[in-house]
């Protein structure tokens, strides 16, 4: 449909370029993954940061503080939606370089709440990495374009690596596989009229940004829409604004249920999870607390990197499949309007014609969550001996 239709799932252009630097590169990428596990400590922290005192007067060191934050002189490209603050890592920092020296250099594509140089917890040694908070999402983007593998400040570590923080995408709710440095974001829109024209859906978002295009999904036969659409605006500020303000919270004319708005799921992670051929049921674990419908996360990956998405559910009659925050499958009853993790007997009739060579998925027994699927069992295998 467009270019955000073929989102990379990672950002690979800062691994491929490091390929060229012999020097510290195994380090920098071993770094970034430990360095989130102490993420809560580097914040003003005197173990991490030499200048402490420098810092407090420049930037805030939490959440809470950001959002006490005035910005009331100063616009962001994503207004009207309000600025969302996102925490960025930085590779190949020259060891001379500190909170002070790094922190103009961000400041030339927006407002710097943190800078923090990360270093040893033992030997306060400097890491040549750091943590970037940027007040808005948009302005870290652009960051990010300019500086990631474009700005050297050692010849000798290479040009600079940028990107958000570990965790980061997760916080936020952006889809796993959303792209740092890329401003727009594409949105799922359901339940809406049949007869929605795409002036209505563009007027209804517009209060949340700049909406660059809107498409209705309609059935070929009929010509009438599906329900369904996508929104793309022009800053993942605006679409979270939009999700935050619209999902679940309002009921369109003609409508038996609110309207879901959710980060879309882009081609290329369709595509790997149909190459695959695996259903995400086969992927879920046990043992876990329900969520609410229908605030589910958009996009989960397991540890096999099969990729499972709430924003197109699949459905057998009134029952709709989607998946908790740990992966594990529950099933919401659009004319009940209830939630179980017990799979519904439509389900588990879907789910025997796709697996035939399942033996007596009903004689199963135990507690719901105490069973166990197994899969890729020998066709001559029979179930007194698997047990």
């Amino acid at each position: 449909m467009d270019n955000n239709d073929n989102i990379d799932s990672n950002d690979n252009s800062s691994d491929t370029n490091t390929a060229n630097y012999n020097q510290g590169k195994n380090d920098i990428i071993s770094e970034e993954i430990d360095f989130t596990k102490e993420d809560n400590e580097l914040s003003g922290s005197t173990k991490n940061s030499k200048s402490k005192n420098d810092n407090s007067t420049k930037g805030k060191s939490s959440d809470k503080d950001d959002i006490n934050m005035d910005y009331s002189d100063h616009t962001f490209p994503c207004h009207p939606a309000p600025p969302v603050s996102i925490k960025l890592f930085i590779g190949r920092v020259p060891k001379n370089y500190e909170e002070e020296q790094l922190r103009p250099i961000f400041e030339e594509f927006g407002i710097v709440n943190e800078v923090v140089i990360i270093r040893d917890k033992i030997t306060n040694i400097h890491k040549s990495s750091a943590f970037v908070k940027m007040a808005s999402i948009s302005e870290a983007d652009n960051a990010i374009r300019s500086l990631n593998n474009q700005r050297t400040l050692d010849q000798q570590l290479g040009s600079l690596q940028v990107k958000y923080a570990s965790g980061e995408v997760m916080k936020l709710g952006f889809p796993q596989n959303v792209e740092s440095g890329v401003d727009q974001a594409k949105l799922f829109i359901g339940s809406l009229p049949k007869n929605i024209t795409e002036e209505s859906i563009k007027d209804m978002f517009s209060v949340y940004g700049s909406v660059e295009e809107v498409f209705i999904m309609k059935d070929n036969s009929t010509g009438l829409g599906k329900g369904c659409s996508f929104v793309k605006f022009a800053y993942k500020e605006q679409a979270l604004y939009a999700i935050s303000s619209l999902n679940g919270k309002k009921t369109l004319e003609g409508c038996n249920r609110p309207v879901e708005v959710r980060f879309a799921e882009p081609k290329s992670s369709k595509q790997a999870q149909s190459q695959v051929g695996i259903q995400p049921l086969q992927n879920a674990p046990h043992g876990i607390s329900p969520q609410a419908h229908p605030g589910t996360p958009n996009n989960i990956n397991y540890g096999n990197n099969f990729g499972v998405n709430n924003n197109y559910p699949r459905q057998v009659g009134v029952w709709k499949e989607y998946y908790s925050g740990e992966g594990r499958p529950y099933y919401y009853n659009e004319q009940t309007n209830t939630t179980q993790w017990e799979m519904p007997k439509e389900f588990e009739t879907l789910f025997m014609n796709n697996n035939p060579n399942i033996h007596n998925l009903s004689d199963s027994s135990g507690p719901p969550g105490a069973n166990l699927f197994i899969f890729h069992v020998p066709q001559n295998e029979w179930q007194t001996k698997l047990i």
